[in-house]
This record gives C-alpha cells, structure tokens and sequence, in this order.
C-alpha cells in the first residue's frame, strides 16, 4: 500500500492514533473514531473530552502540537489519557500503531 501525501507531494506518516480531535473552547473533544483502531480498542467515543494526554492537561497543548506528538511518538508507545464522558472521568490507555505504512 502506497503511503500519503501532503498538499507538496511529500511522503508522511499518518497519526498512530486512529482519531480525530478538535478545539471546543478550551477542551479537546473527540470528534471521530476509526474502527478496531487504538482509539476505539482504547474505548474512546465521539464526543469524549480529553483532559490529559500523557499527564499534561490537554487544554495547555495546541491541537498542533498534540498532532505531531501523536504522529512522531514511536508505534507502541502507550499513552496515558484522561477522558471525560457524560460527566465521568475514566483513564484510558492509547496503544499507538502504525495505521498506514510509510512511503
């Protein structure tokens, strides 16, 4: 399988963590999950919160910067989350994987 590409044609590694966030106010908030990928088998949600990511407050880290450390942290790495969901806090455990093979 080929690997993606950026808008300049070059060569990337896709996030290890199989979910999309985004901004809400201060919070991160879950806004997609892929299927059997870490998010998921970590039993993240839409809509989840997330407070802390490897016991810093997320609300402290650009959407940017969580980005690249997600992309950059090495495959197998278990990060340490902090979710809130409906009102509850839970802790839960992101083992990132390689999602889409390197070009």
């Amino acid at each position: 399988m080929p690997g993606l590409a950026d808008v300049e044609g070059k060569p990337f590694a896709a996030d290890r963590a199989g979910r999309w966030v985004n901004r809400r106010g201060a919070d991160v908030v879950v806004k997609a999950v892929m299927a059997d990928g870490p998010a998921a088998v970590a039993g993240l949600q839409f809509g989840d919160v997330v407070r802390d990511v490897d016991g810093e407050p997320a609300a402290g880290v650009t959407l940017d910067e969580l980005r690249r450390r997600l992309r950059e942290w090495p495959a197998g790495k278990v990060v340490a989350l902090r979710v809130t969901r409906n009102g509850v806090s839970f802790g839960a455990a992101l083992q990132l994987r390689d999602l889409i093979p390197a070009a």
